[in-house]
């Protein structure tokens, strides 16, 4: 499931015209790497992951807004 997703989110991402939109299916892309990672048996790297691409996510977030 989590390679399935990786892919799907990263295809999604690029076909996107809207910033936020392309932000949100890599966020869904970045959610399959933390389901492999989970389904590896990698706990502590996944909840790593999840720590870091949230503070990164919403710090992107922010600064597309005022892109926009």
């Amino acid at each position: 499931i989590g390679i399935i997703t990786v892919l799907l989110g990263a295809t999604l991402a690029l076909a996107q015209k809207d910033i936020k939109r392309g932000l949100a299916y890599s966020t869904m892309s970045q959610l399959g790497y933390m389901m492999l990672a989970l389904g590896m048996g990698s706990y502590r790297a996944a909840l790593f992951h999840l720590i870091t691409h949230a503070y990164s996510k919403a710090l992107l977030f922010l600064g597309s807004g005022s892109i926009i």
